[in-house]
């Protein structure tokens, strides 16, 4: 959308590599998507499925270890053709990049495990509810049997960080995206 921070981002990917960081994990919200929030069409400079899909390919950074989730503002293209999953048709565009299912383990550096998940539900509360929420979500994931030593998501594109919770670390991601 226009609230894309890309500078911000082309920033910080910038100093990703200049400290020779080799992974990076989207947890979701690549793009803005066809969401019903309202303003959305006016906001928004892509508008076909083939326009998101090129302007990704085209502007995604390249990492050694690359991997993408879909979030619901990826989802929500499925208006445009039922069935269609954005993430799974960018790794056929960009084969550098790995899709992940939410939960499905990735080793990270040092043998470190890590779940990641897109997250979901309303973020109107954006404090504690945000907090709350991030817990049951890996709650969730290891009673399904997902394991990780670190668990992220996405989401609310707030930053979050619970230090220790079940002999976890859990992060909450941020976003490059105006007004947050």
């Amino acid at each position: 959308s226009t609230y894309q921070q890309k500078t911000f981002f082309d920033q910080f990917i910038e100093t990703c590599h200049s400290k020779n960081i080799d992974t990076l994990i989207h947890c979701g919200d690549i793009v803005d998507g066809v969401t019903s929030r309202q303003g959305c069409q006016e906001t928004r400079f892509l508008n076909t499925i083939e326009e998101f899909e090129q302007y990704t390919a085209e502007n995604y950074p390249t990492f050694e270890h690359n991997y993408i989730l879909q979030g619901n503002h990826e989802k929500s293209l499925t208006k445009f053709e039922p069935g269609y999953n954005f993430c799974k048709r960018l790794i056929e565009l960009r084969p550098d990049l790995t899709y992940v299912e939410p939960g499905m383990p990735i080793v990270g550096p040092g043998i470190v495990m890590i779940s990641a998940s897109h997250g979901g539900g309303s973020c109107a509360n954006r404090k504690r509810q945000r907090t709350d929420r991030l817990k049951s979500k890996t709650i969730q994931l290891m009673s399904e049997g997902y394991i990780g030593h670190i668990f992220v998501s996405g989401h609310c594109h707030i930053k979050s960080y619970i230090p220790q919770y079940m002999n976890t670390v859990i992060i909450g991601l941020g976003c490059f995206q105006a007004p947050n």
